[in-house]
């Protein structure tokens, strides 16, 4: 899940003020502006180096995990004040978050059975590769050997011609 994404359902959960000034990246224009002020401020999200929100980085689980836990503090502490039109809003974006994260889900599965697919045929052609060398070095060998042979036989010619070549004169 992109940050953006996540703030933007943050937004609805955050009662705190929006920033006077604007992120490196983010400009006050942006429809996001408000959501990424309220998720800063409210201590859920945090800032990179020199003010940069950096909204196109994905969100890891680790600080997914360090959202929630903030929620879930806030409200334990009941410092989260939701309206009825708030919680309808994160019911409809847990819905629509809902398929994304199934269609997320089905594409990691199909992208592990693809890996082990791919684990699984590299196997047979590193095996195939070691019995065609296998095979290539054996028939090297033969043609060495018959290379040897034929060089014999054709020294044995070369002597027994010079022989009978000096016994016929």
């Amino acid at each position: 899940m992109k940050r953006k994404l996540s703030s933007a359902m943050l937004m609805v959960m955050l009662g705190t003020s929006v920033m006077a000034q604007g992120f490196g990246d983010v400009p006050k224009s942006d429809a996001a502006f408000p959501a990424i002020s309220r998720a800063v401020n409210g201590g859920y999200l945090s800032l990179g180096s020199d003010n940069i929100f950096g909204g196109q980085q994905p969100v890891t689980r680790r600080e997914m995990a360090l959202v929630i836990e903030k929620l879930l503090t806030d409200t334990d502490q009941q410092n989260l004040n939701l309206s009825r039109n708030d919680i309808q809003e994160l019911k409809t974006l847990l819905k629509a978050f809902k398929g994304y994260m199934a269609d997320y889900d089905a594409n990691a599965k199909t992208q592990s059975l693809t890996l082990s697919n791919l684990d699984a045929e590299q196997k047979t052609v590193n095996r195939d590769m070691s019995r065609l060398q296998e095979s290539l070095t054996q028939k090297l060998e033969a043609n060495k050997k018959q290379q040897e042979t034929q060089n014999l036989y054709m020294w044995i010619g070369i002597a027994a011609s010079a022989f009978l070549g000096l016994i016929v004169k």
